[in-house]
């Protein structure tokens, strides 16, 4: 918890409630509150003056005020605006769906789809309200953009799976203090091996010649390397002369080292597509030439798809470094350390779920086919969407064994918006498929589904999410067929 909000919980006896949450967004925004939204500014702990100066001067919600209110759909253009039939006759759910296409380019997740068509079926919202909204939205977020394009901030990074961030200064501090603690966690022992290859190691190459003799010592010291692995680095044209320090390894481990040169300059899902035809292993992992793995790291992913034949991919959390020439010793005692979620359909409209250095099955590629060689940056992104609604099974392993370097001239961390527009257009295509029927489908079918007759609703009025509902739904459904004890019910 920050400094600002712990003084805020001593002083503030009487914050916002969720009631108040929502008249302030109806009274400065013109629209209700989505769950997310209330949960997020009741953490604030804001009394409720602060609560409505705070929502009346936010940057986003003056834009769209000006819009819903006095500008291009004020009251005399509403009297007269009539929705063409065709439209007027989607469901409130299909005409959000459709404008979430149409105007932001890509495709809402559940819980978007069902608070807004909640605003709609409320009346805090009218359809041309909502186009005008998000035609707003759909400007302002190319602007920032534009502007990120030329002013990013590359001194601090984003913790994933998390709303904190950290600056290069500070991680180095943490580093040079060390000693955050190392938890040790229970793992699957290691099964004999099936074949002379049972993992490949897949590496892109470009303009690596700063990291490519400590990548090369790192991995081939892996524990299990000599024995069941294969390290494949596909050269994508580079200038520097990677080739020759993975001769030497060659020259020494043999076949374990698989060199494969292209002869122009190939994209990051071209040369993990040419790794793939090339691996030997059932397993494969991909290793990004300017991260870093702990000795054991390969050994337990291994040991984890051997214990679990029904799961396809394994993931876990990473710790962030941002020291080029520390060690992973170094790394995790700086102790800077994402929190990834457990892989979810809905959880692929916020990130990339399993991020950095997955190891799958290469049977997968037989049932979903090869990363998208027309994506620059986001196609892992894609693959992960493809495999997980083609049935795909995640697991995560609670052992951060990664470390992942922030590189500022990355392509996912450099000055350009392209890992953006893809994860948008990405949605778009596949978005569709993420979302089951039941979040989909009208309120009326979806009460029919659960057997409720009216929509239940919390305490302070505000309705359940469907989420909420059928949670509700099985309690009620428990403690009808649940045992009697002393002739309650339980």
């Amino acid at each position: 918890m920050s400094i600002v909000r712990s003084l805020r919980k001593r002083l503030v006896r009487n914050p916002a409630s969720a009631s108040q949450i929502t008249a302030a967004f109806k009274q400065h925004l013109g629209r209700l509150p989505s769950r997310r939204e209330i949960a997020s500014w009741q953490r604030k702990w804001l009394s409720p003056k602060q609560l409505d100066r705070r929502v009346e001067r936010s940057t986003k919600g003056a834009y769209v005020s000006r819009i819903l209110k006095g500008g291009l759909f004020n009251a005399e253009f509403s009297a007269k605006f009539v929705m063409p039939a065709p439209v007027n006759k989607l469901s409130d759910e299909e005409y959000v769906k459709t404008l979430y296409e149409h105007i932001l380019g890509r495709y809402p997740s559940p819980s978007d789809l069902q608070d807004t068509a909640l605003m709609l079926q409320s009346g805090g919202l009218q359809r041309h309200d909502l186009m005008a909204q998000y035609f707003a939205e759909r400007v302002g977020e190319e602007m920032d953009w534009a502007k990120t394009e030329s002013v990013n901030d590359v001194s601090q990074f984003s913790i994933m799976g998390t709303d904190r961030s950290m600056t290069v200064k500070k991680w180095r501090a943490k580093a040079r203090v060390g000693g955050a603690p190392i938890k040790h966690h229970a793992r699957f022992p290691l099964l004999p091996r099936s074949s002379e290859v049972d993992v490949s190691v897949i590496c892109s190459v470009w303009r690596g010649g700063d990291f490519i003799e400590k990548y090369l010592e790192n991995i081939t010291s892996q524990s299990i390397f000599n024995d069941r692995c294969e390290l494949i680095v596909v050269d994508a044209a580079s200038p520097e002369g990677e080739g020759e320090a993975v001769a030497r390894y060659a020259e020494r481990l043999g076949h374990r080292i698989v060199y494969h040169r292209l002869p122009y300059r190939a994209g990051i899902y071209v040369a993990w597509n040419v790794g793939v035809g090339l691996a030997r292993g059932h397993y494969l992992t991909n290793a990004n030439l300017d991260d870093l793995r702990r000795k054991d790291s390969l050994e337990l992913q291994t040991t984890t798809l051997d214990a679990l034949p029904d799961v396809d991919v394994v993931y876990q959390d990473f710790y962030y470094s941002a020291d080029p020439d520390a060690d992973f010793a170094k790394i995790a005692g700086a102790g800077v350390i994402s929190d990834l979620p457990i892989v979810t359909r809905d959880g692929f409209f916020k990130f990339n779920q399993p991020h950095n250095a997955p190891m799958w099955r290469s049977s997968l590629h037989d049932r979903i086919g090869m990363f998208d060689e027309r994506l620059r940056s986001a196609g892992d992104y894609d693959f992960w969407i493809r495999a997980i609604t083609e049935g795909a099974r995640f697991y995560k392993i609670n052992d951060p064994h990664v470390a992942y370097y922030y590189n500022p001239e990355g392509i996912s961390t450099s000055r350009q918006t392209t890992g953006l527009l893809e994860a948008r257009d990405i949605l778009r295509r596949h978005g569709r498929a993420l979302v089951p029927e039941a979040a989909a489908e009208s309120p009326d079918k979806f009460l029919g589904r659960l057997g409720f007759d009216l929509w239940p609703e919390h305490s302070d009025g505000l309705p359940f999410s469907r989420y909420e509902a059928v949670q509700l739904r099985m309690r009620h459904t428990a403690a009808a067929h649940g045992p009697r004890q002393s002739g309650v019910r339980i």
